[in-house]
């Protein structure tokens, strides 16, 4: 995959989330196949990082009750095999190279994404601590992200 430049996208919501509070999987039968899953990311993610993988950060977890504590839950799932700054690297970064290869259906044409520089796209979050210390601060947005800004509009200011 690294020498083919092929991105790869985990998405470990699923295969490593407890069991006990998930209905898809009480019976015995149910349990024993995801942790078979589990087991095989686990390898999947330490072989990506050993062949130097691009790896993507993302999710479809956006279901339920609490659909955005479920997307945010992927930090401390990736938190166990990757580092916070791997992580900002994955969300911002890579996952910019793969949106801007998407041609034509390219929302952002005129700049490159996951970058800081001049003529870049910038979307803008200041996070109340360090997130490439501590990546589980942005598990909790209320809290922890006092302004987001995307482009060139403010969503949230509580400075």
């Amino acid at each position: 995959m690294a020498k083919l430049g092929i991105y790869y996208c985990p998405q470990l919501f699923l295969p490593l989330q407890p069991v006990s509070s998930n209905p898809m999987f009480q019976n015995h039968i149910q349990q024993a196949k995801l942790k078979i899953v589990a087991d095989g990311t686990q390898n999947a993610i330490a072989l990506a990082k050993k062949h130097k993988v691009t790896i993507l950060w993302g999710t479809d977890a956006f279901f339920g009750d609490q659909r955005f504590a479920n997307f945010t839950q992927e930090f401390a799932y990736r938190d166990e095999f990757v580092e916070p700054i791997e992580q900002l690297q994955q969300i911002t970064g890579n996952n910019g190279e793969v949106l801007a290869l998407s041609g034509l259906k390219n929302p952002y044409p005129l700049g490159p994404l996951g970058k800081i520089e001049p003529g870049a796209y910038a979307d803008i979050i200041l996070v109340n601590g360090d997130p490439t210390k501590d990546i589980r601060l942005l598990l909790d947005a209320e809290k922890n992200i006092n302004l987001i800004m995307k482009d060139d509009k403010i969503f949230k200011n509580t400075l």
